[in-house]
């Protein structure tokens, strides 16, 4: 059967297109509303592009130079994914035929499904890094993990179904579950934030008082900076959208945002990255004799906590414990004696009566 063949037709084209836009909250009735929409989706183009630009010899050194791993993988889905989103989303909000509104309004939402779950997962990995492999905390990330892919594989299948069957049920249940993976997003940074700061609070105070730019420092940096900031817009974002708030203008700031918090994940790898390059990690030999599914689960588990610089975590803590404890030297005595019965040939007659020498 040809694919032509079970194209909606006359009206049915119409209602699509009109639901489609109606998703990406396009006015045709305000034109002045559409026109500052798009000017925040450009905008966050050319930041993004901008910032791509700006670090591409990093990026080319730390990623595309070296062997390519899951977080790379999920590095470049985030940063690229997100571009193709933007072009998929002015092209839906421009386009007037029903092929092009149809295949672009599916694209974007792979392209976006496909972003959500790689920033998830870099954001959740680096989660799992901090907490040194702590068992219950990967108990939940891998919670919240399963919960974001079925939520953004849910909004795919469903935004297919829109295209095959444009009723308003179909897209209301569209709409709601890209507002549940929005909603997700925050969860996701708000976990990641509060287990950064668990498992770093005992560095804290220490990181930042010197001025050396440590790997947790720049954990700490960018897990709970981050969420401030990102959790505040988003925020903002949905309640000014779902009071409509400023003339039809809430919520247009959206993929500004969105863009804005993937260039500083992006930026967040590309530290890691270049403190991996300066410390190499040490592999692990005792994973290699667990067979079966549970020793690939250790390898996994493993190759997480050295891409995400876990030894230098690590060493790191070390170091800011013993620099924050008494000195090893506190309450010990230091003085060394040489006595004849272990060394006779360095004590001369005139010492042996006393029994030895202070050094």
């Amino acid at each position: 059967m040809s694919v032509t063949s079970q194209q909606p037709t006359g009206s049915n084209q119409s209602a699509l297109i009109v639901a489609i836009v109606a998703i990406f909250g396009t006015s045709q009735q305000q034109p002045r509303v559409t026109e500052i929409q798009n000017y925040f989706i450009l905008a966050s183009y050319a930041v993004l592009v901008y910032d791509t630009l700006l670090t591409f010899r990093y990026e080319y050194a730390f990623i595309w130079r070296r062997k390519f791993s899951w977080i790379s993988f999920f590095y470049v889905s985030a940063r690229y994914g997100a571009l193709m989103a933007i072009i998929w989303t002015a092209i839906v909000g421009n386009a007037t035929k029903y092929s092009i509104v149809a295949a672009s309004f599916l694209l974007f939402s792979v392209s976006q499904g496909m972003v959500n779950i790689a920033i998830a997962s870099l954001l959740l990995g680096s989660a799992y890094a901090v907490s040194k492999g702590n068992r219950v905390t990967i108990r939940i990330l891998a919670l919240i993990m399963a919960e974001t892919v079925l939520l953004n594989l849910s909004a795919i299948a469903c935004a297919l179904a829109v295209i095959i069957s444009a009723r308003s049920g179909v897209v209301t249940i569209y709409e709601t579950l890209s507002g549940g993976a929005l909603c997700n997003g925050i969860f996701v940074t708000a976990a990641v934030a509060l287990i950064t700061f668990r498992f770093g609070w005992n560095q804290f105070p220490g990181v930042f008082r010197s001025d050396t730019r440590t790997l947790t420092r720049v954990f700490l940096q960018y897990g709970v900076m981050r969420f401030l900031l990102i959790f505040v817009w988003v925020w903002e974002v949905v309640w000014s959208a779902g009071l409509e708030l400023f003339g039809g203008l809430g919520g247009a700031d959206g993929p500004l945002e969105l863009r804005l918090s993937i260039l500083l994940l992006c930026r967040f790898i590309l530290e890691i990255r270049k403190f991996d390059d300066h410390i190499p990690s040490v592999p692990s030999f005792s994973i290699e004799s667990i067979p079966g599914i549970q020793g690939r689960l250790q390898r996994f588990q493993e190759s997480i906590l050295e891409s995400f610089g876990s030894s230098i975590l690590n060493r790191e803590s070390r170091s800011v414990g013993e620099l924050s404890g008494p000195s090893p030297d506190e309450g010990a005595s230091t003085e060394i004696r040489i006595t004849r019965e272990e060394f006779p040939w360095t004590i001369g007659q005139d010492e042996e009566s006393r029994g030895g020498v202070d050094v």
